[in-house]
Formats: structure tokens, sequence, C-alpha cells
């Protein structure tokens, strides 16, 4: 745009305002004027007369006005406007306070206008400025005009100011090269690229977790001799290298890298970045909105890779160039990508030098939608022979066999079984033995488990009681010769009754033997508590501590009664509340209409009670009609996909049923693939959409139930599937990725799944669907199921009870809870084991830490939440503090809490296994029935341990009620077959998870011959979207704002209100670990167990992205997660650093029409001291002006002083007085620009002629 162009741009934006202000007066005139001409006498001389005179006085100007008088008041420079009206110029006299001259205007002139025997008054807002002085006899008139611009003893026309930065010669910020969650193994390289062309470098920092001693190289230059990292694990070490600034050339591509000097397999960075500090002159740095390009690390030995990239909106286009090279020569060298879960790449046998090129067509597994502000995790390495995933492993497990004399039987009855080794073909035919069997996957659980060093494996058998133990152990001989051989017949030998509990107990026994619990908090304890700040957080105290802080001082003011607390609202169930604390909500507001049968129990839930299901007519879909409930139409595909052969009988015993036996002839679906559902239209009125939209939820809930016929196989599959559609957003599937790691598993989410489904689920699922309901109207709910097997003769029965959608106001009542207690040795505390009783649910902090987060409402038992690891390292020798955050929307609040302290911090695990019931206690606790105590054995072991078991109920003769809930109490797998293929397959899988839990390392252990790999630093990922937030404006200053070293994985970051949030993100220091969480505000920013419960497969960010929405002015509070799965967490690093842009006015709006603009001396006190500038730059007056913390001093009346002070309160973020950035320091330039003769807007004044006879 040329110079002419843009000066003509300004005009019309002035002409426009103009317009604006002009049309504005008219419309106040024709107001005015319809008012105000109107006589006050009947009489038409006198009216006549004073509407003349006022006519004449609105148009003549006084430039046009032959007296003589007049023109000398304009020759001698009284009148300088010519082109005024006789009553703008009346006007001005009397705004200026020269009422004498006002008056000698109005004499001079209607001496001129007024017959002799006339007599008038001339006024301006009912003050009198002249009066003939005849009195008033008769016929009294008056008539008034309005006079824009004008007021008492203000300027007529002055200045308007605006004042703005110009440049930022010393503008201090940073640039930064970063390295990923887990980079190597090998050299690492990395590169700046925006360092801007003519930035002053000032200092350069480098911050790894580092494995071993490197050197440090940039742009190939050697930086300083070989660096040696002192921290440890989830930990960095800083180092300033600003005597190498001069290595780096801004403007240009600048490479640093690390080569380690020690073994490959040490040979890493978990975490890290490069910092290069610089001063530049421009406002903003460079970007452009929508174009995202991140460069992958440069490695160079064997790659392997764990990081992730973010997308700051919708995601329109990706494209992935790889540039790579692979010495190896033998088949096995493959190269992968997985994206979150999905492998977007596998390229087999690789050799030599290659690239390769993924765009959008070979995306199309990834989701675009749902990529939009994400931190997407991904893992780039490759699969070969000669080095393999080095694992660490900390489990100690407890392989508990059912060795009593059914287990001499066949796997399929109750004969004698044939004894088999492991290598028969045969083993796994139905007549074999059942011991044989159990010893052959005995023998393989142990080798899976022993595999991952560190582990160990103990042994139980047990029959009436307990016949033999071996205690944990990495010696594979000893644990196989115990097992024994099946033909002939060793180790192990059926004979005895069953007693359950008898192996539990012994399991948990060799599992804790030499470890020590000491009871840390007890449950029924004594609590602080405080009823207080039911909506919001407690305050912090006078030293800033937050509420869940150890020294949170103003916890003097809150109660203290022992637990269990509550506040019941007449709403009782056990167990009992100890102490009520009071103030209590009632709950739920609004309930939406899911079309109960007047005969159901009426409110919700839907319990379908009366047998009768409420359905008008089967329009099945959002487009159909609000008629009740629906059910797919059978038109060839199913709702969730595959085929619909499916039959629906309605309510069967009090819940919605379909089965998969159509028509009694078994899985008549194509390919054996089907899906039915149920379904309701539900019509979300305008008072929930207002609860929605004031930050309520809107929890969706219902009971499901699978119920099969036994007769499947590994492979088969069954899902319990839900989704909700929206007019607006479409449709939504409930649920996570349950089948991850499933062999039949499919691309979408799901409430539940079950490969190999032999065993019943039957639960309850709840989920918020508030983010997906944009307004009143109607929405639809499904709730199904789909199944794939590999026969006919496989097939079983979904069911739905208990439906309900409640909306629930925001303002929960929120209990805050803390208990103080001692460790006066840590080594007794090596990990904690935490059990919670919580209604509704419960954020547990341990010294300021997040260790526990409940998020799914329910009423309270014990416990509610069992045997929860927490970390050892997160304990303090002296005092503690355990914080609670108590959540109660509906009824009744309950809250108690154990907390148990072990000197021991390896996992632990056991895996039971029955054929049958248990008939016998011998030694247990006679507490309940033979069943019961085995289930509760099980619950101690977790409750008191943190034990997780798991259980197998071996053949159709197998209690499976009492195995499903030995293994609900502690928090593991369960099953029940007697095809050993399926057990063997259980036996996997619980070995699997086992491995997932207690395994860390992303480092690739090298062995044999190794063949090198490298990816090359031309490597990129490109992301082309759609800003969801707005991006930096030309009139803002962008600054960057960090705080480093977080106090521990809860920390408290403050936003001032003067700062836009641009981006935000915050380093995680993971080591060998992975990055698996992040909340901001009570809000997840990211979970990785979203992606797969097995983490080993997945990236790992170093930068977790905050979308800018979920962080607001003041206190956020962000809770930082690491671990290896998502039962093994791993505490977090006290090295992480939260990170933001910030955007801030730049420039200040026009100022009001004032009488002067001549600016003045600022004297100014920033944070970092006092300054003093002229504004304008120029300024040498007497003026003085100030803005400090005890208060601003200028004239308002002066338009350069208004808008510099309205300039300087946008540069002090927290309004303190004292400005954030100190213009002195970093060189801002203030400039201010002025437009003199600018007409005022007071007014309008009322300009009043009264004429009489």
């Amino acid at each position: 745009m040329n110079g002419r162009e843009e000066r003509g741009k300004k005009k019309a934006v002035y002409f426009t305002v103009d317009a604006l202000v002009a049309a504005s007066i008219i419309f106040l005139s024709l107001v005015l004027v319809t008012s105000f001409h109107l006589s006050e006498s009947d009489n038409d001389d006198s009216a006549i007369v004073a509407n003349d005179i006022v006519r004449v006085f609105s148009i003549a100007k006084v430039g046009e006005v032959q007296s003589a008088y007049v023109q000398q008041l304009i020759a001698n420079g009284t009148i300088t406007k010519a082109n005024n009206t006789l009553f703008e110029q009346f006007g001005e006299f009397w705004a200026a306070g020269k009422g004498s001259l006002a008056q000698e205007f109005i004499r001079n002139l209607s001496g001129d206008l007024l017959p002799e025997r006339f007599g008038i008054t001339a006024a301006i807002d009912g003050e009198v400025l002249y009066a003939t002085d005849r009195n008033i006899t008769s016929a009294l008139a008056s008539s008034k005009s309005i006079i824009s611009g004008i007021a008492k003893d203000k300027p007529t026309d002055g200045f308007t100011s605006k004042a703005y930065l110009t440049s930022i010669g010393e503008k201090q910020t940073s640039a930064f090269a970063t390295f990923g969650g887990f980079v190597g193994q090998g050299n690492v390289t990395v590169r700046f690229d925006d360092i801007p062309s003519g930035a002053s470098l000032k200092q350069m920092f480098v911050e790894l977790d580092a494995a071993d001693s490197f050197y440090i190289f940039i742009n190939g230059v050697q930086c300083g001799s070989l660096f040696t990292p002192l921290s440890g694990e989830l930990s960095a070490d800083r180092w300033n290298i600003s005597s190498c600034t001069s290595s780096l050339v801004p403007g240009q591509k600048n490479t640093i890298s690390v080569k380690f000097q020690g073994l490959l397999q040490n040979a890493y960075v978990g975490g890290g970045l490069a910092e290069a500090v610089y001063t530049t002159d421009a406002l903003q740095e460079n970007s452009t909105a929508g174009i995202k390009k991140e460069w992958l690390p440069e490695i160079q030995g064997i790659v392997n890779l764990f990081s992730s990239f973010y997308i700051p909106g919708t995601l329109n286009h990706l494209t992935i160039r790889l540039h790579y090279a692979s010495n190896q020569s033998y088949a096995g060298s493959n190269l992968y990508l997985t994206i979150g879960n999905q492998t977007v790449l596998r390229a087999v046998n690789v050799s030599g030098d290659g690239s390769v090129t993924i765009n959008d067509s070979n995306l199309t597994m990834l989701s675009y939608p749902s990529l939009g502000e994400k931190t997407l995790p991904f893992r780039l390495g490759f699969e070969n022979i000669s080095y393999i995933s080095s694992s660490t492993g900390d489990a100690d497990v407890a392989l508990i066999t059912d060795v009593s004399g059914s287990m001499a039987w066949r796997m399929d009855s109750t004969s004698t079984g044939t004894k088999r080794n492991c290598d028969d073909a045969l083993l796994s035919d139905p007549s074999t033995r059942r011991v044989s069997v159990a010893k052959c996957l005995d023998k393989d659980f142990v080798a899976s488990i022993l595999n991952t060093s560190g582990n160990k494996v103990g042994l139980v058998a047990f029959e009436s009681s307990t016949e033999s133990t071996v205690s944990p152990t990495t010696n594979t001989t000893t644990l196989n010769s115990t097992i024994g051989n099946g033909n002939p017949e060793t180790g192990y030998i059926p004979s005895g009754g069953t007693c359950i509990c008898c192996g539990i107990n012994s399991a948990t026994g060799t599992l804790s033997q030499a470890i020590s619990n000491i009871t840390l908090i007890e449950k029924g304890a004594t609590w602080l508590y405080t009823n207080n700040n039911l909506l919001s957080a407690p305050g912090q105290d006078p030293s800033g501590n937050n509420w869940y802080d150890v020294t949170y001082s103003n916890e003097s003011s809150w109660s203290s009664g022992a637990a269990v607390l509550g506040a019941t609202n007449g709403y009782s169930y056990s167990p009992s509340v100890s102490t009520e604390m009071g103030a209590n909500l009632t709950g739920a507001t609004a309930a939406a209409d899911l079309w109960e049968h007047g005969g159901d129990t009426p409110g919700p839930p839907n319990d379908f009670s009366s047998g009768i299901l409420n359905s008008t007519a089967n329009t099945y879909g959002i487009s159909g009609g609000h008629d009740g409930w629906d059910w797919d139409t059978r038109n060839g595909t199913g709702p969730f996909g595959s085929d619909d052969d499916i039959d629906y009988n309605g309510i069967v015993s009090g819940k919605l049923e379909f089965d998969n036996d159509f028509g009694g002839s078994g899985n008549a679906c194509s390919s054996r693939d089907c899906s039915g559902a149920y379904a309701i239209s539900i019509n979300v009125t305008p008072e929930m959409y207002t609860i929605i939209s004031s930050g309520g939820t809107a929890n969706l809930s219902f009971d499901y139930e699978w119920d099969d016929t036994g007769n499947f196989e590994s492979g088969d599959e069954v899902w319990i599937k839900a989704r909700w559609t929206s007019p607006t957003s479409g449709a939504h599937d409930l649920g996570t990725n349950a089948d991850s790691g499933d062999s039949g598993s499919d691309s979408d989410l799901e409430v539940a799944a079950e490969d190999d489904p032999d065993t019943n689920m039957d639960s309850s699922y709840t989920q918020d669907v508030g983010s997906w309901i944009e307004g009143s109207g109607i929405y639809y709910l499904e709730m199904g199921g789909k199944i794939l097997t590999n026969s006919v003769a496989e097939d079983g029965a979904w069911r739905f009870d208990n439906v309900q959608l409640i909306f629930t106001n925001s303002s929960q009542d929120n209990y805050y809870l803390r208990k103080h207690f001692t460790i006066s040795d840590l080594g007794t505390a090596q990990k904690g084991v935490l059990n919670v009783l919580s209604d509704d649910y419960a954020g547990v902090y341990l010294n300021g830490n997040l260790v526990d987060a409940d998020t799914q409402a329910h009423d309270g038992t014990e416990w509610n939440r069992r045997g929860k690891s927490v970390s050892g390292s997160l304990f303090r020798q002296g005092d503690n503090v355990v914080a609670v955050r108590l959540v109660n929307g509906n009824k009744s609040a309950k809250f108690n809490l154990k907390l148990i302290g072990l000197n021991d911090s390896r996992g632990k695990a056991m895996m039971v296994m029955s054929d049958g019931e248990a008939t016998t206690d011998t030694g247990c606790p006679q507490s309940g029935t033979v069943s019961e105590e085995a289930i509760e054995a099980a619950c101690d072991a977790r409750e008191g341990y943190g034990i997780s078991v798991y259980s197998v109920a071996f053949s159709d003769d197998a209690d499976t009620a009492t195995m499903q809930k030995i293994a609900g109490c502690g928090e593991g797998l369960s099953a029940q077959s007697s095809d050993v293929t399926e057990l063997q397959s259980f036996y996997q899988s619980v070995a699997t998870s086992i491995l997932v839990s207690s395994t860390h390392s992303e480092v690739v252990d090298v062995i044999g011959g190794v063949g090198s790999s490298t990816l090359y630093g031309d490597s990129y990922i490109l992301m082309n979207y759609t800003p969801t937030s707005d991006p930096l404006q030309f009139d803002e200053l962008s600054l960057l704002f960090t705080e480093r070293n977080l106090p521990n994985c809860t920390a408290t970051v403050s936003i001032p209100s003067g700062i836009r949030v641009v981006d935000a993100k915050i380093t995680s220091y993971s080591s060998q670990h992975w990055t698996d969480g992040l909340d901001a505000n009570g809000n997840q920013v990211y979970a990785l167990s979203a992606y797969s419960a097995n983490y080993s497969s997945l990236g790992d960010p170093f930068i977790v992205a905050i979308p800018p929405g979920f962080l607001s002015s003041g206190n956020n509070t962000l809770v930082m997660r690491t671990g290896d799965s998502p039962q093994n967490s791993t505490g977090c690093s006290l090295n992480n650093t939260f990170m933001y842009t910030g955007a801030v006015k730049a420039s200040a709006p026009y100022s009001n029409v004032v009488e002067s603009a001549d600016g003045c001396l600022w004297v100014i006190e920033t944070v970092d001291g006092w300054v003093q500038i002229p504004v304008p730059s120029g300024y040498s007056g007497a003026n003085r002006c100030s803005y400090n913390s005890t208060g601003a001093s200028y004239s308002q009346n002066d338009g350069i002083q208004s808008t510099s002070y309205q300039l300087f309160s946008n540069l002090d973020f927290d309004h303190d007085g004292k400005l954030d950035v100190n213009v002195q320091s970093q060189g801002l330039q203030i400039a201010s620009s002025k437009v003199s003769e600018v007409p005022s807007l007071w007014g309008p004044a009322i300009a009043e002629i009264r004429v009489w006879n």
C-alpha cells in the first residue's frame, strides 16, 4: 500500500467517525426542535418574532452579518471563526466565561432585528445573558434552539492525543531449541530457527536431563569442555554457556549438538532445551498464523525418539518428512512412526540412505477434527535384531495355584484327566488333566515376568490349606522344579479341599515378608476442615501458600472433627457420619425426560420396572420423531458398523435386552460381525442448557451387562458401545479405547470391551456430555453393543438399565480438609498405600502434590479408592500434610481416608487360580462364608500393601462370581474358561498387565553386533491449521514469561490481569519414564492413558502445550504427572518450567477532546526502580507527571498526558502502580500524536429567545 492510499484510509476513518457524530447531533436536533419550537402564548406576533430571531441566529454566519460591531470583533481577533452561526458565537462567548461580550453581542444584533415595541431576553441553559428593560405587559413567547459542542467553562475545540510504543531497542526475550521427552541414542542435534536478524545475543543456557557426560558443539564449534550431569532421575542440570554465544548467527539456522562420550546405552537426553537470550527492537516475533513447522532432532547412533507435537487449532493438513539411514544389511531393520496409538508408517527392511514423505492421504487413520489443541505423542525408531528395548522391572509377583483334588479332573468334566507335559501336542485337548495345564501356564507366566530384569516371582500352592510356598526369586530352576512336570507327575500333586483364602493370605505373607507397614493416617482420624469455601478454593495465606501446601497457615481458622466426616442432609446410609460438616447442597437441578412408562419407578433413573417400553413409533436416528424409545431397524448396517441381524427383546427382567442369537439360529451376521442398539431422543430444555452454559455438568449414566454363552475363544471380541448425537456438532462416541491391545480392537471409542468374551461384563458407566450440548433442542442417545466372532455358535445378550441424564449446577459443594502426620525416618515410607472413601468424589494431595483424583460421582464405600500407590519421593521427614478437596453434587457428602507407609518401594501383584468353589477356610479369620473370606483376603492385601490381585476361574466348575469379586477388590483382571488356548491368552494378558505396571524404561540396550541408524535434521512435521486463539495483533507487544523449577507436581502460577495469553506450555523432565498427565485448573489438558494403558508403544512429550482457554487471569493450578503406566506413577520433576507468551496493548486510544496537548516529564516507578520519561520524546517544559504505587498525577485536560497514563496502565500488568516493563532499561520508545482544532463534543446547550409586547 502506498502512502497516499494509507492516508486515504485514515481520512476515511475520521470521516466515518465525523459522520457518526453528525448523525447523532442531527437526530438529537430533530428531537429538540420538535420539543422546543413550541410557543408559550397564543399571540401570533410575539411567537413569529421570536421564531424569526431564532431562525436568523441559527442560520446566519457571523462573517455574513453587515454589522460594524461584528466586523470589528472579527478584525481585532475576538471572533476567530467567521463560519460560526450567530448562536454558535454567542455560545462560545458564554462557554469561555465572557458573559459581558455575549451580552453586548446580542444587544447589537437584536437591536437591528427587533421592532421597538417588543422586549427580548437571551439565555443559554437557563442562564440569562441579556434582557431589555421593558416590562412584560402581554403576549410572552419563547423559542429555543440547540448549540452543539459547548458547555459552561469548557473549550469549544481542542486536542485529542494518542500514545504508542514505536520501538523496543532492548526488549529481552529468548529463543528455544527443545529436545523430546526421550531423544537418543547417540549424538543429538537440535536447531534454533527463531533468532531474528539484528538480535543482540546476551546469554545462553543448556538445561538437560542427560544420562552421561557429553560435549556441546554450536554450529560445529565446540563450546567449553566436558559437561558432566550431577542430578538424578527426573531432574535436570542447567549450564550457563554464555561464553559461546559468538558461535550463534542471528537470522540464520543455528544448531546445537550434544555428543556423548560413554556407552551407547547411556547416550540419550530425557528432556531438555537450549535457550538463547537476546534483545531485539521488534515489538513482536515473526510467525505465520495457520502454519507451523517443527524440525525433528538429528540422531546419529540408534534412532530412538519419544516426543510430541502440538496443533494450536483445527488441523487441516499434515505433512511429515523423514530423512533417515540404516547400515543394516539384513532383514528386520524396520522404520516405524506411531502418532498417538496409530502406527502411521512401517518401512520394512530399510537399508542405506532414504526418505519418505507422509501426507493426508497416508494419515486417514488419524481423526483430524479430534486433534485440535492437543499435544500428540509420537514415537519414531528402528526395529531390528541387533538391539532390543531394555526394561527394568520392580515387581514381586505371587503365582497362586489350586492343587485341590479336583485339579486331577479333565478340563471339560469331573472325570480323571490325562497327565501331559507342556510339549505334548494334545495339551490343549479337553481330556488333559487340569493340573497339567496349570503347570504349563505357570511356567509360561514365570518366564514372561522374569524376562524383564529386576522382577521376581514367588509361588503358593493351596488345597485344604497352604501346601507350599516359594518366596519371590529370580531363580527359574527353583520355580519350575517346584511347579513340576505333568507326566510323570512331579511338583504339584492334586489332593484335598479348596481353601482360596489360605492361598491369598499366604501370598500376601510371602510378598510382604521383611516389609513393615506403618499407619500414617488411620481411618476415623481427626481432620481439619472448612465449609466456608463451597464454591471456590480457599485463598492463599499471607505468605502465598495454597490450601494444599504443608505450611498453609490459614488452617488455624478451620474446624476439626473425626472421620467419617460428612453432610448427610437427611440422606443416611452406611457407614454413618461421625462429624457433620454442614452446608450441604441439594444437588441435581434438572433431569432429562427419558420417556419412563407410567408403571416405572417415578423419577430418575429410568429403571424399566414396569416391563413396558414406552415407545410410540420406532423412528431410529436423530432425524426421526421425538416419540420415545427406538431400536435399530435392521436395514443391513448396524448402528456401530457391521451387520445388524439382532433380536430386540424389549424389557426382560427389568432391563432393555437384545441378542445376536438371531431367531435362535446363532450369529447370522455377515462375517459374524454384528451390532445393535436401543436409542432415545432427548429434549434438552432452555433451563437445562442454562445449567450447562453456566459451567454445570450433564452426567449421563447407565448400567450395562454382557451375558455370554461361553463358547468364545481368543480373537473374538465384544463391545459395549454408546453414542451421543448433537444436531450441531454431530455424533460423539462415548468411552475410551477400552479395546486397546486386543486382537479384535476397532478404531472407535467404547464403554467397555472384552477379548475372548466368555466372562460376563456387568457394571455402570457415567460420562459428562455437557461439552456436546450446544443449545436447547433435541439430542439423540444410542446404547448398544458390537460383536465379532469366529463361528455361528457364538452369541450372547446385551442389557441396559437405570438410564439417566442429570444436569447439575456448577455450584457444587466443595469441602476442604487437611491432616498433619509425622515421619521421623523416611526409610519407613518408601512407598505409600492410600485408601479413600468419598461421596461424591475427592482429589487427594500429599505435601502439595496431587496423588489421587477420583472423577466419578458415587456413594461412599470403604473403600471407593483402594490400595492406590503413592511415590515415596513425595514424603518429607518431619511434618507432612494430606489435603483433600471433597466434591458433593448430589444428596450427601462423606469422607474417610487411610494412609499406610511401607519400607519397600517395589510393586506387588498376585495371580490366584481356582477350579472350583471354596470349601474350607482353615487358618483364615472367621468373618463370613468361605467365599466371603477369600474376597476379604484379597481386599486386605490391596488395602494394606497395595497388592494388585488377578484371578482366573479355571473351568466351568469354578465359582466365577467369587473370583470376579476377588479381582474387583484387588483392582485386577479376571477371567473364566475351560479352554486351554483361552487360558493361555489370559495368563499372558495378566503378565503383560503386571509388566506394564512395573516396567520403566525408554532405553534401548545394545547387544551383539550393532548396526547404526540415523535420523537427519532436515526431517520435519508441517501442520496447516485454522487457529482457535487470536494471534498477536498489530498494536500488541509480545513478552515471554517463565516460571522455573516448579516446586512440586501441583503448582500455582499467576497470570496478571493485563496480559492476554497467546500460547502457553510446560516442560516435563520424565527421564526413562513417560509424561502421562497434565491438568490445568481442574481440566484435563493431556492424558497419555487416553491412547493406551501400555505406554511402551507411545511417545513422550517434553513440552506439553496448554491451550490459552484453559488459563485465566490470577492464580492457575497445574498438576503434572509422569509414570510407566496408568497404575504406576513416578511423580514429577522439580525442574519443570511454565512459560507463556503474553500480549500487551502497545498503544493507548485517542484521548477525549481537551484544551491542551503539551505533555510532561513522567517520573515512573517500575519493578526495577524509578525512571524519568519525557512524553513526547522532545518535551522540555515545566510540567511534571508521576505514575507510582501511591497513585498517579497528571492533568486530564492535557491529551498527551491522559493517553500516556493509559499506556502506562497497559504496561502495569498487575495494576500495582509499578510498570512491569522497565521502559527505560528495555529501550522502549514512546511516541505521541495529537490532532488540533477538534470540535468538542460537549453539550448540547439550549439557547432561548423570549419576546414580549
